[in-house]
C-alpha cells in the first residue's frame, strides 16, 4: 500500500467497524506476539509513518482520525519534548474493554516517526494511559542536536543508538527500544529492517 492507495481509500468513504480492528489488534496480534507485542507495534507504527509521510502537524492529526487512531491534540511543546493527547470513542472503548492490556505503541511509533521525518531529528515516543479521563498522553522526545538524514538507514540506526543511550535514564520504555532494534534490525551484518 502506498500514499496513492491511501488517497483512494479515503475517497470511497468505506467504514470498518471497531470490532474488526479490536479483533485483529488487541485480540490476535497481542496473543501472537506476546511480550514482543508493544515493541513490534512501535516499530510497525514507525514503518506506517515512513510509508505515509505527512508534511505538517495538522496532517498528522488528520491521519490519526482517518486511521481510526483517535483525535490527537498537542498539549505542550518545547525544544526537546512534546506532549500530545489522544482521545475519542475508539480510544475510550479500547481502554474500557482491555483494562489490563491496552497498548498504544503503534500510535506512539507513528507519531515519533512523523516528527522525526518532519524535523530531521531523532524522535522517540512513550505513552501513558489516563483511565480516569479515558485518554492517552504521549511524550515525544527529540534531540535537535542529533540531526540525521532519514533516508540513510545506517546513519539513522547509529544516531538512534546514541540517542537511546543518552536518554536511557529518562525512560525505561525508550531503553527497551534498544532490544527491539537489535532484534529486528540486523542479520548477517546487513541491515534488513530499520526502526
Amino acid at each position: 500500500m502506498d500514499i496513492n492507495d491511501y488517497d483512494k481509500i479515503l475517497q470511497t468513504n468505506f467504514q470498518v467497524n471497531s470490532f474488526a480492528l479490536e479483533l485483529l489488534r488487541d485480540g490476535l496480534l497481542s496473543n501472537l506476539l506476546q511480550e514482543d507485542y508493544p515493541h513490534i507495534l512501535y516499530w510497525a507504527g514507525k514503518e506506517i509513518a515512513r510509508q505515509f509521510p505527512t508534511d505538517t502537524l495538522d496532517d498528522v492529526k488528520e491521519f490519526f482520525i482517518n486511521a481510526g487512531f483517535g483525535e490527537l491534540t498537542i498539549i505542550s511543546q518545547d525544544s526537546k519534548n512534546q506532549r500530545w493527547q489522544l482521545k475519542g470513542d475508539l480510544v475510550q472503548q479500547r481502554i474500557h474493554l482491555n483494562k489490563q492490556t491496552t497498548d498504544f505503541s503503534l500510535e506512539a511509533g507513528f507519531l515519533a516517526q512523523q516528527l522525526e521525518t518532519q524535523t530531521g531529528a531523532i524522535a522517540e515516543a512513550t505513552f501513558k494511559l489516563n483511565r480516569k479521563n479515558n485518554d492517552v498522553s504521549f511524550e515525544v522526545v527529540t534531540d535537535l542536536d542529533q540531526l540525521v538524514d532519514v533516508e540513510d538507514i545506517q546513519a539513522r540506526v547509529a544516531s538512534r543508538e546514541a540517542f537511546l543511550k543518552k536518554h536511557m535514564i529518562r525512560s525505561k520504555k525508550l531503553a527497551s527500544l534498544q532490544h527491539v532494534a537489535r532484534m529486528i534490525s540486523q542479520k548477517n551484518n546487513r541491515l534488513l529492517i530499520h526502526y
